[in-house]
């Protein structure tokens, strides 16, 4: 993100790992260019909530979801890119 200054992101995901706290530290840092993130929960290992509202305040319009299949992901995501 620091070689390319110009430009936003988008950070897809899932719950699994460490992707929600790496997302949330990009967020932190880089701010508005973060413009949504998208975590596909896994049942086995479920986004914590806490974790979860700390994204959401830390993107672009609070736009942090949280989806379980594709369909949904695109459905989510053209909801809240379309203008």
């Amino acid at each position: 993100m620091e070689y390319m200054p110009d430009r936003d992101f988008i950070l897809v995901g899932d719950s699994g790992e460490k992707d929600p706290k790496i997302y949330l530290k990009m967020a932190r840092h880089f701010g508005d260019r973060v413009k949504g993130v998208f975590i596909r929960e896994i049942a086995e290992r479920p986004l914590e909530t806490d974790l979860f509202r700390k994204l959401q305040a830390s993107t672009a319009a609070g736009n942090c979801k949280k989806f379980s299949t594709a369909k949904e992901l695109a459905k989510l995501s053209s909801e809240i890119f379309v203008q």
